[in-house]
């Protein structure tokens, strides 16, 4: 029986998928929780993701099921670039997903990033390459 931070359970609770829309854009799709456990492995798998020419980071977050302290710390450094990302982040599906949602109203995090309901959106609305 494993114990509940078995680092074999991780992969269960946190699922990480990287696309690049545009050379310029990297969207990482985050699937599950984001809490204490999973949220050092976040930042790894941003830092390693991230390469040169990746001008905007989003996060996909629409099928996040729990966020956490460690999780919305885990956003707020990345927003506050202490790993030296040079990308802007952005939040997909934040607002359509209740889970996140609440956590960053309460925390008043919300109007703190830039919000898109879907990828397209994102790559609609900033600029060209």
């Amino acid at each position: 029986m494993s114990s509940p931070t078995d680092p074999d359970d991780i992969v269960e609770v946190l699922a990480l998928t990287a696309d690049r829309p545009r050379p310029d854009v990297l969207v990482v799709r985050v699937v599950g929780e984001l809490d204490m456990i999973t949220a050092p492995r976040l930042t790894a798998y941003l830092a390693s993701a991230v390469g040169a020419g990746v001008r905007h980071l989003a996060l996909d977050v629409s099928a996040v099921t729990f966020l956490g302290s460690h999780g919305i710390s885990a956003l707020v450094a990345l927003r506050d670039n202490e790993a030296g990302h040079p990308a802007r982040i952005h939040l997909i599906g934040a607002r359509d997903n209740p889970r996140v949602r609440r956590v960053l109203d309460i925390v008043a995090l919300t109007a703190t990033f830039s919000d898109h309901p879907t990828v397209a959106d994102l790559i609609a609305r900033i600029d060209p390459v």
